[in-house]
């Protein structure tokens, strides 16, 4: 790359930074949930963590959310918040908050905080990769149950480490319909390594709050900061071969 395509490359990228730090809006189109898988769910957000299975459940579909946004493009997500709803086809202008502060209040479970921020983190830097690149009905379901039990269930532990033992999908405020074994053990096999050798952060992703329709995690693909450093380290390299 010459020093002129990294300056220019550069400052086309700092243009997208400024205009992005505006862009605390995203209109969405919900278009569908695939892959998906039809799952038993029953949230109450007066048990405790410890409460025993609850016994009966609401059909709801856990999976890949679609939708169709800014710039043409198709945008994946994952719900964090089950007493409220989207319709298909409904366009919804969502605000871009941090992880920490959906879903939003009023209404259980409110906003996650920092202790589940962290764990849902763990979470996406270890298994949302391999989600993502996979069609199977089944992966992408544990994955959103996965996010559910972690935002929805009524953690008490002061740190992280502590609150995975307060993860149960088959107890307490947020559980599943455990009839599905191959589900279950799925599900379990995402939460089953968080935490192990540290919690890991993840660069990009992003809560999206709705006074009525559902918050939602959205990934944004390149974080910006990342990418303009890339472009600086691209442009020394190519300054240091133009002086050798």
């Amino acid at each position: 790359m010459s020093r002129t395509i990294a300056i220019t490359a550069a400052f086309a990228i700092a243009g997208a930074v400024a205009a992005s730090a505006e862009a605390t809006n995203w209109t969405l189109t919900f278009t569908n949930v695939t892959p998906n898988m039809v799952v038993g769910i029953n949230y109450n957000g007066a048990r405790s963590f410890a409460a025993g299975p609850a016994g009966s459940y609401n059909s709801v579909y856990a999976g890949r959310m679609q939708w169709n946004g800014p710039y043409g493009k198709t945008y994946s997500t994952y719900c964090t918040q089950l007493n409220e709803y989207i319709s298909w086809g409904q366009t919804v202008t969502y605000t871009e908050t941090e992880v920490e502060n959906v879903p939003d209040a009023p209404g259980t479970p409110g906003p996650m905080g920092s202790i589940k921020a962290s764990i849902l983190r763990d979470l996406y830097a270890r298994h949302y990769a391999t989600v993502m690149a996979s069609s199977s009905s089944e992966l992408n379901a544990a994955f959103q149950i996965a996010v559910w039990e972690i935002t929805h269930e009524n953690i008490n532990a002061a740190d992280a480490s502590t609150a995975l033992a307060q993860l149960n999908l088959l107890n307490g405020a947020m559980q599943i319909n455990g009839s599905n074994a191959s589900l279950l053990a799925a599900a379990n096999s995402l939460l089953a390594d968080l935490g192990i050798g540290g919690f890991r952060s993840f660069d990009g992703l992003l809560g999206l709050t709705h006074a009525s329709a559902q918050d939602q995690l959205l990934v944004v693909p390149v974080p910006v900061p990342a990418l303009l450093a890339g472009v600086g380290l691209l442009g020394v390299a190519a300054l240091r071969r133009r002086m050798k």
